[in-house]
Protein backbone atom coordinates (compact mmCIF):
# COMPACT_ATOMS: atom_id res chain seq x y z
CA UNK A 1 0.00 0.00 0.00
CA UNK A 2 1.14 3.33 -0.80
CA UNK A 3 2.60 5.30 1.97
CA UNK A 4 0.10 9.08 2.92
CA UNK A 5 1.92 12.27 3.37
CA UNK A 6 1.10 13.90 6.25
CA UNK A 7 -2.09 16.43 5.47
CA UNK A 8 -0.11 19.66 8.16
CA UNK A 9 3.01 19.83 9.85
CA UNK A 10 3.53 21.45 12.89
CA UNK A 11 3.96 25.11 11.57
CA UNK A 12 0.45 24.82 9.50
CA UNK A 13 -1.10 24.16 12.96
CA UNK A 14 0.90 27.18 15.20
CA UNK A 15 -0.19 29.78 12.25
CA UNK A 16 -3.67 28.60 12.25
CA UNK A 17 -3.59 29.44 16.06
CA UNK A 18 -2.04 32.87 15.59
CA UNK A 19 -4.45 33.41 12.81
CA UNK A 20 -7.82 32.71 14.71
CA UNK A 21 -6.59 34.48 17.50
CA UNK A 22 -5.92 37.63 15.32
CA UNK A 23 -9.53 36.93 14.12
CA UNK A 24 -11.27 36.90 17.33
CA UNK A 25 -9.37 40.25 18.56
CA UNK A 26 -10.43 41.75 15.09
CA UNK A 27 -14.02 40.51 15.19
CA UNK A 28 -14.59 41.09 18.60
CA UNK A 29 -13.25 44.89 18.00
CA UNK A 30 -15.48 45.34 15.18
CA UNK A 31 -18.29 47.25 17.09
CA UNK A 32 -16.17 49.32 18.89
CA UNK A 33 -14.65 50.67 15.06
CA UNK A 34 -18.47 51.84 14.27
CA UNK A 35 -18.28 49.79 11.45
CA UNK A 36 -21.59 51.19 9.16
CA UNK A 37 -22.51 47.85 7.84
CA UNK A 38 -22.81 46.05 11.37
CA UNK A 39 -26.24 45.56 12.50
CA UNK A 40 -26.98 45.34 16.03
CA UNK A 41 -27.76 42.05 15.47
CA UNK A 42 -24.04 41.52 15.27
CA UNK A 43 -23.47 40.81 18.94
CA UNK A 44 -25.32 37.93 18.53
CA UNK A 45 -24.05 36.16 16.24
CA UNK A 46 -20.62 37.23 17.29
CA UNK A 47 -20.72 34.58 20.10
CA UNK A 48 -21.07 31.76 17.77
CA UNK A 49 -18.10 33.11 15.83
CA UNK A 50 -16.35 33.31 18.83
CA UNK A 51 -17.24 29.67 20.30
CA UNK A 52 -16.07 28.58 16.15
CA UNK A 53 -12.40 30.30 16.58
CA UNK A 54 -12.04 29.38 20.06
CA UNK A 55 -12.44 25.34 19.28
CA UNK A 56 -10.09 25.76 16.26
CA UNK A 57 -7.43 28.03 18.32
CA UNK A 58 -7.87 24.80 21.35
CA UNK A 59 -7.97 22.23 18.92
CA UNK A 60 -4.72 23.52 16.59
CA UNK A 61 -2.98 24.16 19.85
CA UNK A 62 -3.36 20.49 20.26
CA UNK A 63 -2.44 19.07 17.44
CA UNK A 64 1.59 21.28 17.88
CA UNK A 65 2.29 18.70 20.16
CA UNK A 66 0.07 15.69 18.89
CA UNK A 67 -0.89 15.18 15.81
CA UNK A 68 -1.44 11.82 14.17
CA UNK A 69 -3.46 11.74 10.73
CA UNK A 70 -6.40 10.11 12.66
CA UNK A 71 -6.51 13.38 14.92
CA UNK A 72 -5.61 15.99 12.35
CA UNK A 73 -8.74 14.93 10.29
CA UNK A 74 -11.05 14.33 13.41
CA UNK A 75 -9.86 18.14 14.39
CA UNK A 76 -10.78 19.25 10.48
CA UNK A 77 -14.00 17.76 10.80
CA UNK A 78 -15.07 19.64 14.34
CA UNK A 79 -13.58 22.53 12.80
CA UNK A 80 -15.86 22.13 10.12
CA UNK A 81 -18.92 21.34 12.34
CA UNK A 82 -18.34 24.61 14.14
CA UNK A 83 -17.85 26.60 10.95
CA UNK A 84 -20.99 25.67 9.56
CA UNK A 85 -22.77 26.37 12.56
CA UNK A 86 -21.28 29.79 12.67
CA UNK A 87 -22.04 30.14 8.85
CA UNK A 88 -25.64 29.36 9.30
CA UNK A 89 -26.07 31.63 11.98
CA UNK A 90 -24.58 34.50 10.08
CA UNK A 91 -27.19 33.79 7.04
CA UNK A 92 -30.05 33.26 9.31
CA UNK A 93 -28.95 36.76 11.35
CA UNK A 94 -27.65 38.41 8.33
CA UNK A 95 -26.26 41.05 10.47
CA UNK A 96 -25.24 43.44 8.06
CA UNK A 97 -27.44 47.01 7.06
CA UNK A 98 -25.96 47.71 4.11
CA UNK A 99 -28.23 50.62 3.09
CA UNK A 100 -27.12 53.72 2.45
CA UNK A 101 -23.46 52.18 1.76
CA UNK A 102 -24.28 50.24 -1.40
CA UNK A 103 -27.75 51.61 -2.79
CA UNK A 104 -26.88 51.72 -5.78
CA UNK A 105 -26.76 48.12 -5.99
CA UNK A 106 -29.92 46.78 -4.60
CA UNK A 107 -29.18 43.07 -5.25
CA UNK A 108 -26.27 42.90 -2.81
CA UNK A 109 -27.84 41.78 0.09
CA UNK A 110 -29.20 38.72 -2.00
CA UNK A 111 -25.83 37.93 -3.56
CA UNK A 112 -24.00 38.09 -0.14
CA UNK A 113 -27.13 36.00 1.33
CA UNK A 114 -26.42 33.80 -1.64
CA UNK A 115 -22.40 33.70 -0.72
CA UNK A 116 -22.92 32.74 2.70
CA UNK A 117 -25.08 29.90 1.78
CA UNK A 118 -22.42 28.12 -0.89
CA UNK A 119 -19.16 29.08 2.24
CA UNK A 120 -21.73 27.00 4.17
CA UNK A 121 -22.29 24.11 1.85
CA UNK A 122 -18.88 24.31 1.27
CA UNK A 123 -18.04 24.10 4.87
CA UNK A 124 -20.47 20.90 5.18
CA UNK A 125 -18.74 19.20 2.32
CA UNK A 126 -15.57 19.37 3.32
CA UNK A 127 -16.24 18.89 6.84
CA UNK A 128 -18.15 15.28 5.51
CA UNK A 129 -14.81 14.44 3.79
CA UNK A 130 -12.66 15.22 6.47
CA UNK A 131 -15.29 12.93 8.65
CA UNK A 132 -14.36 10.36 6.18
CA UNK A 133 -10.89 10.83 6.08
CA UNK A 134 -11.08 9.94 9.84
CA UNK A 135 -12.66 6.86 9.56
CA UNK A 136 -10.74 5.94 6.88
CA UNK A 137 -7.66 6.61 8.66
CA UNK A 138 -8.96 4.83 12.04
CA UNK A 139 -9.86 1.66 9.88
CA UNK A 140 -7.34 1.34 7.29
CA UNK A 141 -4.13 2.94 8.79
CA UNK A 142 -1.71 3.82 6.39
CA UNK A 143 2.00 1.40 6.25
CA UNK A 144 4.72 3.15 7.81
CA UNK A 145 7.77 1.93 6.00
Amino acid sequence: MKQRSRPNRMGNYIAAVILNIILLVVLNRLPDWNVRVLAPSYQDVLRVINLSLGVQVAGNFILIFFHPLYLHHLGQAVFSAFSAFAVWRVYRVFPFDLTGVIDAIGWFDTFLKIFIMVVFIATVIGGSISFYRFLRSVFFPPEEV
